[in-house]
């Protein structure tokens, strides 16, 4: 049986994983969002939603958001190997 190829490029938001599986996505605002992912957020009304991890230098809040719409969303890139 082959191994299907992995799909490439932006899907629609509404087909991204919702197990807390973390990606890069693309918001309505016109910027990418390098995390983002199914979850709770830790600032907000505490529903489950789609948000990104945010951090603002100004007041040092960091944490997961909601407060963006996200439109599409992509598999974060496979991490450089470490070995020599």
């Amino acid at each position: 049986m082959a191994i299907p190829a992995p799909q490439i490029g932006w899907k629609l938001i509404e087909t991204a994983p919702k197990d807390g599986t973390e990606f890069q996505a693309w918001t309505e605002c016109g910027y990418w969002a390098p995390r983002a992912a199914w979850k709770k957020p830790d600032r907000g009304n505490g529903k489950e939603a789609f948000c990104t991890w945010d951090q603002v230098d100004y007041d040092g809040i960091e944490g997961w958001s909601n407060h963006v719409t996200l439109t599409h969303w992509m598999l974060q890139p496979i991490a450089p190997r470490t070995d020599k």
